[in-house]
């Protein structure tokens, strides 16, 4: 694992060496918190062990906020920012390799970390996660438990909710990102269950149904 910072402005990329920085570690997501202008991450894998902590980048710096409590352990989460709840949003993920455990759903706000009771969706790592802001809703797809997963859900800042029951094959460590102007969530590439197929097809997601599109 890899403890570099780096930052892109369009042009060219540029490793940062701030004073504070997380230690070494891989499988960790960025989500960008667009009220406070930080870079939230959480957990991730040492070399040996899942992590636990919570990480800020202010574009300068790194800083680590100390909640208790705070999610478990893990890796393979999905996390992203909900705009007009103003939470960072964290769900799923493993505490060691091996199937996942969590179900649990998170919400951080910049001082503390609160756990929702929803039992939904069922545990998976390795899936994606996008904000769809002009409905106000979080978009979940696939990922992997003890098989494959190709269900749609998504969270409404109170509540999980199952959606389109068709769309792209099952799948997991794929790519999925909103696109605003367009008003369509877009999901690329993944592998299969044992990772020996691994797909370049694109879809988008329009808030009802998943369109596969044939650039």
């Amino acid at each position: 694992p890899l403890n570099e910072t780096w930052t892109w402005n369009g042009v060219a990329w540029t490793r940062r060496t701030p004073g504070t920085s997380p230690a070494a570690r891989s499988r960790a997501p960025l989500c960008f918190d667009s009220v406070r202008e930080r870079i939230v991450m959480f957990g991730s894998k040492t070399a040996t062990a899942a992590l636990s902590e919570t990480w800020e980048w202010n574009g300068t710096t790194w800083a680590r906020p100390a909640p208790n409590p705070a999610p478990a352990a893990g890796f393979g989460h999905g996390l992203c920012y909900e705009v007009a709840n103003q939470q960072t949003l964290l769900f799923g993920g493993e505490a060691t390799l091996g199937s996942p455990t969590s179900t649990d759903t998170w919400e951080w706000n910049g001082t503390a970390w609160t756990k929702s009771s929803t039992q939904l969706p069922s545990a998976r790592r390795w899936h994606a996660m996008a904000y769809d802001e002009l409905r106000g809703r979080t978009v979940v797809f696939g990922g992997e438990a003890t098989a494959i997963l190709g269900d749609t859900w998504e969270w409404d800042g109170i509540r999980w909710r199952q959606m389109a029951t068709t769309g792209p094959t099952a799948r997991k460590a794929f790519a999925m990102v909103r696109d605003p102007a367009r008003n369509r969530t877009v999901i690329f590439g993944g592998a299969n269950a044992a990772g020996t197929t691994l797909y370049n097809d694109t879809w988008e997601y329009d808030g009802e149904n998943w369109v596969e599109r044939t650039p």
